[in-house]
């Protein structure tokens, strides 16, 4: 970083911002649970602890997925953490500053072996513009569920293993040995970390050395890669729920949309894949807002227009006419946007066959691409720079223009990023968390049961669970109290009735209850609404408290109470046949006690 803080401490404050937006991101929004694959860890961690893991255990597929290194880191900070996932998270953020660390070091070195050092607005604008995509919170979905450090530590390896490759003071031998362990690492990590070989083909083609000893070299890059193939696909098995990977030959209009969606999508959407879901039991508990309409429209042209962009560049770089210092310093860059082409690539063979394009734009999807974003800015400052010396004014002024659009582009996506977080996911999250550590205390039978917030199926949360609780990487209260008449008042249960509105339902039928509940006598408010039929000690269905309350807040005469609401729709085959009470508790966790809210829904269900 030596040539921000020779440019002055005020600069180095404007790179900071990125990172600390960041931390404050995930500080605030970071949530100790393990979900989804993730949670899948226990078994490693079982075996780990009792001495019997072994070299298979790490190396084996989730899907198509190698996962061996992030499964090695996982599994130290579990054991040194509790398996407290927010460690998992600065991890993700750690290896986000190794990258841009990287980015910018490649950047650095070209700019000091320029022989007129020159052009420090755009080196500083297209760097400040990098990290700004680097630590970019429309991969907020990455930075806030620990089983992505897979995504984070290949964007790492590729961009230390490209810094490494034209590292001035190296022998080339010395350059591509370092570069290759990083390539390991990245095959290793996920199956498009495999990529990162061919990716880094152009930055080796460019090294110095005769044309016998580049012949080499390719030849013994390409070697690597073979290896690291065979390596991978040692017992490799389909995954026999993915779709055909020929589905792009058969509807390439599909699959053009799906594959330009996917390099647009940093600067377009960033969705939550929770939406795409649409089974009937999760009707209560996963987010039901649709993709916007223009986000799904919007998202191939931007990728299209990023695309053109880079093409041009590499167009230029490998023609008559480019001028070798060009060649060069843009290598390192090609090799960037190449690894991303590569990843869009590789997952629209993989994910296009499912028959839509919005998939494409989940925020997870959007680490890897924002390296053809970076690639093309980069490139076009290094383009500028030269141009710049015998032409100066419109062409820079539009490369300016765009980076502040883009940056202007990037603090709203974040925005909204945010406020997703703030309005809808947080929410979700945290209230899966309670439910998971409360997991001794739910019915997993119930087809309502909050446990489906964790995984889609409530028997294997409540084995992990068991695992995790024998092993002493989680706790689970099994003495909680039931308090059934409380002096204080922590809310109602008003009404509720059949989807009919008749006092009986049919065993296939639905009700609907709703109420409000509070924690009076505290700042923190409960999240989560639990429910219970008849004596049973055991949670069948649960409801969100977040919706809107001015009345209670009017009441109560306090503001927090302004989203005290709750309501729930649940199938009657969650309860027994014959008549029953239903109600409604939340979860003191200082406490240690389960409150009952005030009233009772009474309802007979028929078979």
């Amino acid at each position: 970083m030596k040539l921000i803080l020779k440019d002055g401490w005020f600069l180095l404050t404007f790179y900071l911002i990125p990172f600390a937006l960041l931390l404050w991101f995930v500080a605030s929004f970071g949530v100790n649970l393990p979900f989804w694959d993730e949670i899948g860890w226990t078994d490693i961690f079982n075996k780990v602890s009792q001495g019997k893991a072994t070299f298979a255990d790490f190396f084996n597929q989730h899907n198509e997925h190698r996962m061996f290194f992030p499964r090695l880191i996982a599994t130290a900070l579990a054991f040194a953490t509790k398996w407290d996932i927010r460690y998992e998270l600065y991890f993700s953020v750690f290896l986000g500053i190794l990258t841009f660390f990287a980015l910018y070091k490649i950047a650095a070195n070209q700019r000091e072996n320029q022989r007129e050092i020159e052009g420090k607005g755009l080196f500083h604008l297209a760097n400040f513009l990098t990290c700004m995509l680097v630590f970019s919170l429309v991969q907020w979905e990455n930075w806030l569920w620990g089983f992505q450090i897979a995504w984070f530590l290949i964007n790492a390896c590729v961009a230390i293993a490209i810094c490494l490759a034209v590292a001035p003071a190296w022998k080339p031998v010395a350059k591509l040995a370092g570069a290759a362990v990083f390539c390991f690492i990245a095959s290793f990590s996920s199956a498009h970390g495999l990529l990162s070989w061919l990716a880094l083909v152009p930055t080796v083609a460019t090294l110095p050395g005769n044309s016998e000893q580049k012949r080499k070299r390719l030849i013994g890059w390409v070697a690597l890669f073979a290896l690291s193939a065979a390596i991978y696909s040692i017992g490799y098995q389909k995954p026999a729920y993915h779709p055909d990977i020929f589905y792009f030959l058969k509807h390439p209009l599909l699959a053009g949309a799906y594959f330009f969606s996917l390099l647009g999508s940093p600067l377009v959407a960033g969705i939550n894949p929770y939406i795409l879901i649409n089974y009937p039991a999760f009707k209560n508990l996963y987010l039901t807002s649709s993709v916007p309409e223009y986000a799904v429209n919007l998202a191939p042209v931007v990728g299209g227009i990023v695309f053109c962009a880079y093409l041009f560049f590499a167009i230029h770089f490998f023609s008559k006419k480019c001028d070798p210092e060009f060649r060069i310093a843009a290598a390192p860059w090609l090799s960037l946007g190449l690894f991303a082409v590569f990843y869009a690539s590789l997952n629209t063979a993989g994910r296009a066959g499912f028959g839509s394009a919005v998939p494409a734009l989940i925020s997870r999807y959007t680490t890897p691409t924002v390296f053809i974003i970076i690639s093309a800015i980069q490139m076009g400052r290094l383009f500028l720079e030269r141009e710049e010396r015998d032409k100066k004014g419109m062409i820079s002024q539009a490369y300016r223009g765009v980076a502040f659009f883009l940056m202007g582009v990037i603090l709203a996506k974040s925005g909204e990023a945010i406020a997703t977080q703030i309005n809808q996911v947080h929410i979700h999250q945290q209230n899966a968390k309670t439910c998971f550590e409360l997991v001794n205390y739910i019915d997993g039978r119930s087809q309502d049961n909050c446990l489906l917030l964790v995984l889609p199926h409530a028997p294997t949360v409540k084995y992990f669970a068991k695992k995790l609780d024998k092993i002493g990487l989680r706790e689970f209260p099994k003495e909680i109290k039931f308090v059934n008449d409380t002096s204080q008042v922590y809310g109602f249960f008003d009404t509720g009735f059949p989807a009919d509105k008749k006092t009986a339902v049919k065993r296939d039928g639905s009700l609907l209850a709703h109420g409000w509940a509070v924690f009076p006598d505290r700042l923190e408010q409960p999240g989560l609404v639990l429910l219970s039929h008849g004596n049973k000690k055991r949670f069948f269905a649960s409801a969100h408290i977040h919706l809107d309350s001015p009345d209670v807040a009017k009441a109560l005469n306090s503001s927090r109470y302004a989203k005290a609401r709750w309501a729930v729709n649940f199938s009657a085959k969650s309860l027994p046949v014959g008549e029953t009470a239903i109600k409604a508790w939340v979860y003191d966790t200082a406490g240690n006690q389960f409150l009952k809210l005030k009233g009772e829904f009474k309802v007979k269900v028929e078979k």
